[in-house]
């Protein structure tokens, strides 16, 4: 038997010395062009060295046969890189073809890396403030710049003021909370000082990281383009829009601008807020366009008309348009048809709390008679909304207020053709802790996109479906014996 494994191993060096030379040169060759890691030229001189030996262990075996499987497909392994969240973190983009031989191994992740200018934009949501976290990210997925769709923690130190108490402790039961420690939780809840309260929630930053950012200790890595969500202070949010906080790499999505993202031909438009249709004629607090209160913001219609207008202004058909907002177009129908007014290619929202990304065209959820019932039923929504105060708000608002009003209310009108019902595509993004997504320019600039999720545990489930059968079968064994 010995002797077999011997003349089967002689054969297999015999074979493989005949190729050194031209496996050498395609190390060399997809070395310089795909710019590997040292893992992968571990592996390919791996197997150069042991193509010379006459006998070889069961690991160098091993290895050996690893080694020619990776040479044949012309494809190398990239070790995972981690995520800063404690799970491993992969990638995968453009996949070059793997022989049959390669696709039946384990399960790994061949990526392709461009050495030539990639534009690799992460895409989140609901960051609640942790901005430590999100520059880690940053840093670990090598992204060159950062989408998020909402709740990104517009906060300072005055916001601990400003805030009612009972927010603050609902936060503190909430998910939002896991800035701080079960002990740190529960002295805090066990306050009865409202002033002791504020004071050591605000030592431990835990509506926000932003005012070290705000102070300039900290800076983000790359641009980072958000909108904001509806947990905001609308105050912190008019002192960016006004450049009274002056961040670096830090832009806000609005009503008012559009931004192109370095070194790419994606332009961005946005504009946050959650969207209920008796609070899109109300201001609220706002002392600007931003409408809502200190952790409460929403949409109003002259924000969608200025949007839609500053859209048509700036747009420019040779770049990719991505709308991002905090409520999706899957949800909202007025936010679709937003989307289809100002002719977005993609759009990115949050506001969803699911556990895994959803990447979909709209066509694959609602036929488009279903969508236009849809839109005419918002349509009959909001009307009725503006019917009900119109006559109070002809006292109230200005002339040209008025005009800017029935103008948006004519945006509603508009219904988007069949093929740009089918032409747009949805991203509704989980919370930052679950998962991600990754926009980006590939090969023959091709838009990839990439999602990545921590997963969903059904341990509990499981574990209650167990529970279920096993009293299940006693109840029948009960009957039985009866």
């Amino acid at each position: 038997m010995a002797s077999q494994t011997e003349d089967m191993s002689s054969k297999l060096a015999g074979q493989t010395n005949s190729e050194t030379s031209t496996s050498k040169e395609n190390d060399t060759q997809l070395t310089q062009e795909n710019n590997i890691s040292s893992s992968s030229n571990s592996n390919s001189s791996s197997y150069q060295n042991t193509s010379t030996n006459k006998s070889f262990s069961k690991q160098q075996k091993r290895e050996r046969k690893q080694s020619i499987v990776n040479l044949q497909a012309k494809t190398y392994l990239v070790q995972p890189r981690v995520n800063p969240g404690g799970a491993e973190y992969m990638s995968r983009s453009h996949v070059q073809h793997m022989p049959p031989s390669a696709a039946m191994q384990p399960m790994q992740h061949y990526i392709y890396e461009n050495t030539g200018k990639r534009t690799r934009i992460l895409m989140v949501a609901h960051v609640h403030g942790r901005l430590n976290y999100l520059n880690n990210l940053i840093q670990t997925t090598k992204a060159t710049a950062v989408i998020n769709a909402g709740n990104f923690g517009f906060y300072d130190d005055e916001s601990y003021n400003r805030m009612r108490v009972g927010d603050l402790e609902s936060r503190l039961q909430s998910s939002m909370a896991n800035s701080l420690s079960s002990a740190e939780c529960a002295r805090a809840l066990s306050m009865q000082n409202s002033n002791q309260l504020r004071v050591y929630l605000r030592q431990r930053n835990f509506l926000s990281e932003l005012p070290s950012y705000i102070n300039g200790d900290l800076t983000f890595r790359v641009p980072v383009y958000t909108v904001w969500g509806v947990d905001e202070d609308i105050r912190v949010i008019e002192k960016i829009r006004s450049k009274e906080y002056r961040i670096r790499n830090l832009f806000i999505l609005d009503e008012s601008r559009v931004f192109t993202v370095p070194q790419s031909d994606i332009q961005l438009v946005g504009l946050g807020g959650n969207l209920v249709y008796h609070w899109l004629f109300d201001n609220g607090q706002g002392q600007e366009k931003v409408s809502g209160d200190v952790g409460k913001i929403w949409v109003t219609l002259l924000q969608l008309a200025s949007l839609v207008d500053m859209a048509d202004k700036s747009r420019d058909p040779t770049m990719l348009r991505v709308l991002v907002t905090h409520v999706g177009a899957g949800r909202e129908p007025l936010i679709a048809l937003l989307a289809h007014r100002i002719k977005a290619d993609y759009s990115v929202s949050g506001h969803f709390h699911s556990r895994y990304c959803v990447s979909m065209n709209t066509w694959a959820v609602n036929e488009y008679e279903v969508f236009l019932k849809r839109l005419q039923q918002t349509k009959q929504e909001v009307l009725a909304c503006w019917k009900s105060i119109e006559a109070h708000a002809e006292q109230c608002c200005q002339p040209q207020e008025l005009v800017n009003i029935r103008s948006a209310l004519e945006l509603i009108e508009e219904v988007p053709s069949e093929e740009e019902y089918l032409s747009l595509w949805r991203v509704s993004l989980p919370d930052m802790d679950s998962g991600h997504a990754f926009l980006g320019v590939g090969m023959g600039d091709k838009y990839t996109l990439d999602t990545y999720t921590e997963g969903r545990d059904h341990a509990a489930r499981i574990k209650y479906s167990h529970n279920n059968e096993s009293k299940r079968k006693d109840q029948a064994k009960s009957r039985t014996a009866r």
